[in-house]
């Protein structure tokens, strides 16, 4: 599995970092993409088109997306988009807020 942590606020400066870290994990075989929201995350509507992009390429790689850390905000926004028809949901971790 890859993991790759967001934190802070996310907009399309954070492009480049998450194309990275998504190549990183990819290099290194992972099967299964694991993007972790930390605890008061902030993702703009580029933040969530950077994640749809790579979404999008996992998917080509036939890999597995596994969001955790979601608050109840950004689950419902990942399901009125339709992401979470791609992103397993993981609420093991879910933020409370």
């Amino acid at each position: 599995m890859g993991l790759i942590t967001l934190s802070g606020y996310i907009a399309s400066n954070a492009e480049a970092a998450i194309l990275k870290a998504y190549d990183t994990v990819t290099q290194q075989g992972a099967k299964e993409i694991r993007f972790h929201c930390a605890s008061g995350i902030v993702l703009t509507s580029s933040g969530i088109a950077v994640l749809i992009s790579t979404v999008a390429k996992a998917r080509k790689r036939s890999q597995r997306i596994v969001a955790s850390g979601l608050s109840a905000h950004y689950k419902k926004i990942f399901s009125m988009i339709g992401l979470s028809e791609y992103v397993v949901i993981n609420d093991d971790t879910a933020d409370k807020h």
